[in-house]
């Protein structure tokens, strides 16, 4: 049984980096001068971004003190009352801004399963191949 703890720990750490609430946690403690270069700060001002991770936070709290308690067979509701929380999110922030703070489809999914779907693409002719190259500027050289 250790063993499969420890696996399931070594998996559980491991996909800590790729997500999106990790990143965030860490923007909390880094000043603005040395931030990484992440789309969604592009498109989201830093004090929406440090809001929406504070009440994700306050969200994870009250779940796990609700999971150690003698209230944990409620657990399932309160997951269900997060979809309620998800949806009075909107009236704090705008939809633009939610669709990059909580984004369904993490960056990195999204740009493996368009590799695979070009691997799959190219793998059916090689006239398909050239249907997906990207076009270049033309030069047109008249000769008098």
């Amino acid at each position: 049984m250790p063993v499969l703890y420890g696996i399931f720990l070594q998996m559980g750490v491991a996909a800590l980096g790729s997500i999106q609430f990790m990143e965030r946690l860490k923007l909390l403690f880094v000043t603005p001068k040395h931030q990484p270069d992440l789309i969604y700060l592009r498109h989201v001002p830093l004090r929406k971004v440090h809001l929406f991770t504070l009440i994700q936070i306050c969200c994870l709290i009250i779940l796990w003190i609700l999971k150690s308690t003698d209230a944990a067979i409620i657990f399932p509701l309160m997951l269900l009352a997060l979809v309620g929380i998800r949806k009075a999110m909107e009236c704090i922030f705008s939809l633009h801004d939610l669709s990059w703070l909580d984004d369904i489809l993490p960056q990195k999914s999204v740009r493996e399963e368009g590799q695979k779907s070009e691997e799959i693409d190219s793998t059916d002719s090689e006239d398909s191949e050239l249907k997906y190259q990207e076009k270049g500027p033309e030069i047109n050289i008249s000769v008098n």
